[in-house]
């Protein structure tokens, strides 16, 4: 984050450029990727054509219980969130 804004101070990362200077802007920081600066292209600047690739590893249940916490008070929000992502999933497969 403080790499990001030190960037966006120095003019390095302007927001309001097209969504491919931005992309490219974010990925050359620390800590961003391309995936990272296409999700954020995706839901911050909305870019229709911004596609993060997420490939993880399932979580544990302990990872799980430790990333729904971040969630509250909302968490019966997310949980109906994924079960519809995953039934979505199944349907596709």
């Amino acid at each position: 984050i403080r790499a990001l804004a030190v960037a966006t101070c120095a003019g390095d990362v302007d927001f309001s450029a097209n969504g491919e200077d931005v992309m490219t802007a974010l990925a050359a920081l620390p800590g961003f990727d391309a995936d990272a600066a296409q999700y954020v292209a995706l839901c911050a600047l909305g870019e229709p054509d911004a596609f993060p690739r997420v490939a993880r590893k399932p979580l544990t249940v302990r990872e799980l219980d430790s990333r729904m916490e971040t969630w509250r008070p909302w968490r019966g929000y997310a949980l109906t969130h994924l079960w519809q992502a995953a039934a979505l999933q199944s349907t596709t497969s």
